[in-house]
């Protein structure tokens, strides 16, 4: 039987989830395959949620504002960007599980998440305003994913993640195991990073932890280039096709969406997803595609995780090794 060492056992507590406001992950083998939700923090209303988007929006502004002014602000851009790398006290992400062995991800780094946000084609939408926040970011830029978004999230609120966990450890054990440090957070009245101490929480083998909010994380972003590009994209490709063929056809149907997809792509010379969206969302720019996309996965959204299902997507690789064993 495989032990499960989780947040509680670090806080010497013995309470379930649905009793907790943090994530209750476990803290000594891979990540647990749970992200940061930009959705979620932008829908959710309650204090914490509010001051993290207020964080996100500025930071996001920040960046874009600096793409767009060219460059000459490369030193600048290159600076913010240098603080996205991955902090794995969160233990958040898709590392591989291995026993005792603390994930050791290296997040998308300043270079690279420098290289495809400036990408000409990113650049493009960045400009036109198409591109301006996290969301989009996901649904637009090349091998920009969820566990890559969430690594950033995370460093961008780190300060107020920091506070949230000091809150809430010393409330279930006043004796919790912190070490004083010195680390960066976002500021949103000066649009930068600024240097500030913390007190970082310690697992039982003196490895830093950072409890996250349970509202605010998702095993998988509802919105993703795929399904943008199936259920608006394409939809707007099929209906203009329909309309075309009924001016000759009074009983002409519209056609099978995979299909048109796929004449896409070989019109495009097969590109990625990516590519297709972007190509589509300019060509039906006056539908305002993307917005209408993210009211709609807004409406439909029915919140984050429920107990039961976090409990579940910590405990699976456990499960799945003690199956094996046995």
């Amino acid at each position: 039987m495989v032990k499960v060492e989780k947040v509680t056992t670090v806080l010497q507590m013995n309470k379930k989830q649905e009793q907790l406001q943090f994530v209750n992950i476990e803290t000594s083998g891979a990540d647990n395959r749970l992200f940061l939700d930009p959705l979620l923090i932008a829908i959710n209303k309650d204090k914490f949620s509010k001051a993290a988007h207020t964080l996100l929006t500025d930071y996001f502004q920040t960046v874009f504002k600096l793409i767009r002014e060219g460059k000459s602000i490369e030193g600048m851009l290159l600076g913010i960007l240098g603080n996205s790398s991955e902090n794995n006290s969160f233990r958040l992400g898709k590392s591989e599980f291995i026993k005792d062995v603390y994930p050791n991800g290296k997040g998308c780094g300043p270079n690279m998440l420098y290289k495809l946000l400036t990408r000409v084609e990113h650049r493009r939408l960045i400009e036109d305003g198409t591109i301006k926040g996290p969301m989009d970011v996901v649904l637009f830029i090349k091998n920009f994913n969820e566990d890559r978004m969430s690594d950033l999230l995370a460093s961008i609120l780190f300060g107020l993640l920091s506070e949230f966990t000091v809150t809430q450890a010393l409330k279930y054990n006043p004796n919790a195991k912190f070490r004083i440090q010195e680390g960066l957070r976002w500021d949103v009245t000066i649009h930068n990073w600024v240097k500030f101490q913390y007190r970082q929480l310690l697992d039982l083998n003196e490895i830093p932890l950072t409890l996250i909010p349970k509202h605010i994380v998702t095993d998988q972003y509802r919105y993703r280039a795929d399904n943008y590009l199936m259920a608006h994209l394409i939809q707007y490709e099929q209906e203009e096709e329909l309309k075309v063929a009924l001016k000759t056809n009074p009983d002409a149907v519209k056609r099978n969406k995979k299909l048109i997809s796929s004449e896409k792509k070989e019109e495009l010379s097969n590109p990625s997803t990516k590519d297709l969206i972007i190509q589509l969302t300019l060509a039906h720019r006056s539908k305002n595609p993307v917005n209408v996309y993210k009211e709609n996965i807004a409406k439909k959204y029915n919140g984050g995780l429920s107990d039961s299902q976090l409990t579940s997507i910590i405990e699976k690789p456990y499960a799945e090794i003690a199956k094996g064993v046995a």
